[in-house]
């Protein structure tokens, strides 16, 4: 969505369309094999985003990076996950940042906590941090003893923030975690609208550019997008009313 403000007037221009999210079930190859510091990068359902894994690329069996682990019980396609245990030192901080390209942003919606049978349950502390906006989120994921949870985070960055996710266990048996089915999607491209955001004089601009007075946006022609089916526009001098797309100003 994009807001702006014409001589007092708020304007809010929602794209409504369908993308489809990415979801890492694990790096496949050998165990205990750290995973590429790039993996999950600009795939096929979130051509936009880039991904960077830390720590990695140390040795086979260190356990105190991001490393693939293939047979874990109860993990994505063939025990396929991401190990995130610190074996015997919990004060490793696993991180993962998602760097979108130009023009859209990140959605980062949940992600499976797997505990192997014998570690416990397990306490992990999260936070969630954009290069523009600072704290998103931060709590603790709790995993009892031998199952999968899915732990929800819905935080959605601005256009072209990066996110960080950040991971580290605060109690349990630091062996006994992994890391599965990490979904994020891409944010729609921001819409351009004309007159441009936080414009002022509008009048004085659209006469010098000889341009009817309007409000128009660009078309959004991507093939992320498998369909765009309408655009909601919400018009008010009331920016809470606008911001949150309240019914009574579109």
């Amino acid at each position: 969505m994009k807001t702006k403000s014409i001589s007092g007037i708020m304007v809010l221009l929602t794209l409504c369309g369908v993308v489809q999210a990415t979801v890492l079930t694990g790096a496949g190859g050998n165990t205990n094999v750290a995973v590429p510091a790039d993996h999950g990068s600009n795939v096929q359902d979130t051509p936009h985003i880039a991904l960077t894994w830390a720590p990695t690329g140390g040795a086979v069996n260190s356990r105190k990076q991001w490393e693939q682990y293939n047979g874990w019980p109860g993990g994505g396609d063939g025990g396929a996950v991401y190990q995130v245990d610190g074996w015997t030192d919990n004060s490793v901080v696993h991180t993962i940042a998602f760097t979108p390209e130009a023009g859209y942003g990140v959605v980062l919606t949940s992600l499976d906590l797997n505990v192997w049978s014998g570690g416990g349950n397990t306490s992990v502390n999260w936070t969630v941090t954009g290069s523009l906006s600072g704290l998103l989120g931060s709590g603790s994921f709790n995993t009892s003893n031998g199952s999968v949870v899915t732990h929800d985070i819905n935080l959605v960055g601005r256009r072209a923030e990066t996110l960080t996710l950040s991971l580290q266990q605060a109690s349990g048996d630091t062996a006994y975690l992994a890391m599965d089915n990490l979904t994020f999607s891409e944010k729609l491209p921001y819409l351009v609208p004309d007159p441009t955001h936080g414009e002022i004089d509008v009048i004085k601009d659209l006469a010098e550019r000889n341009v009817p007075g309007a409000i128009s946006w660009e078309y959004i022609n991507d093939p992320n997008i498998s369909q765009v089916f309408g655009y909601d526009v919400y018009f008010d001098s009331n920016e809470v009313l606008v911001i949150a797309g309240d019914p009574s100003v579109k």
